[in-house]
């Protein structure tokens, strides 16, 4: 098992060396400038920064262990609702934030359209930043009402399918839509969109 994951990162670096680069360089800079590392070293100007966060609350599905509520509160947001369902990225999300009065931490995992629903009626959020590995189709049989209570909405998608049934569904309900990041080329079958009423 590990012999094959050490002959995937040397093929990795060998065929796509900058694949290689823009994921440690972005590791590297985050380091150096006293940041959280991204998780999987992904490089949240390009990924998440399409919107002013300045003054705004974001409700962060996906939240890691704090990397983008860091990223958000570090672009101006004035709060950060950090959702999370992995228990093990709970723990050090509250490690990192658990005495802030700008970063709400709660442990959740996404696992239906009610979850989202309940967090969207329960906090009054300017921004909705979806990163739920697929979960993101669960969007789609959310309360339009609910959904239209938000103005922007930043989500990464994990399908081309997933993806252009969420644009159809946003277009839908007076929206536009933006594919502001096609990831092919930088990280696994992952797109973001950005969504705007």
């Amino acid at each position: 098992m590990l012999r094959e994951e050490v002959k995937r990162k040397i093929h990795t670096t060998l065929t796509q060396p900058h694949l290689v680069f823009l994921k440690y360089g972005t590791m590297l800079k985050a380091k150096l400038n006293g940041d959280i590392v991204p998780l999987e070293g992904e490089d949240y100007d390009r990924h998440w920064k399409w919107t002013s966060f300045a003054g705004k609350t974001v409700l962060d599905l996906g939240a890691d262990y704090g990397s983008t509520a860091f990223f958000f509160l570090k672009q101006g947001a004035c709060r950060v609702i950090a959702v999370e369902g992995s228990k093990t990225r709970t723990a050090k999300l509250k490690t990192y934030y658990g005495g802030s009065d700008k970063v709400v931490c709660v442990e959740k995992f996404i696992g239906s359209a009610r979850d989202i629903e309940e967090l969207i009626g329960k906090y009054k959020v300017d921004i909705v930043k979806v990163d739920i590995q697929g979960a993101e189709r669960y969007l789609m049989q959310v309360s339009p009402k609910l959904l239209l209570s938000v103005n922007e909405w930043l989500i990464e998608t994990h399908s081309d399918e997933i993806r252009k049934n969420l644009e159809r569904f946003f277009i839908g309900l007076g929206f536009r839509v933006y594919l502001v990041l096609h990831t092919r080329y930088y990280s696994a079958n992952a797109d973001c969109i950005y969504v705007k009423k």
